[in-house]
């Protein structure tokens, strides 16, 4: 599947998100673009799937509507250390998106 990773998502937790074509905001030209125009961006280029670290991504934004999923790291630490136990829970909700859902994906 074809995966956005906003800006705030270390790249290195693409490498656990193994079988899927991840692709990062700023190698897209779109590092400064902000929620709704970065959500508009990867829905026209076609990316069924955001994944971001923005916390606060699920009270700004209404997905009614929407052709993209957006799944939130809901963690305390959003460094690599911090999110890369959350990847097998990605893993997971990556086979069952469902476009216009916002899935908010916290540690155990």
């Amino acid at each position: 599947m074809l995966i956005l990773f906003d800006n705030n998502v270390d790249w290195r937790f693409s490498k656990l998100l193994t079988g899927h074509d991840v692709k990062a905001t700023y190698t897209m030209g779109w590092a400064e673009f902000q929620n709704g125009k970065l959500l508009r961006a990867a829905e026209d280029s076609g990316f069924p799937v955001l994944i971001t670290a923005d916390k606060q991504m699920q009270h700004q934004q209404n997905m009614f509507g929407r052709t993209i999923c957006v799944i939130v790291l809901n963690s305390v630490l959003t460094d690599f250390p911090g999110i890369s136990p959350l990847a097998g829970k990605v893993l997971a909700e990556l086979e069952n998106v469902r476009p216009g859902t916002l899935i908010v994906v916290t540690p155990d």
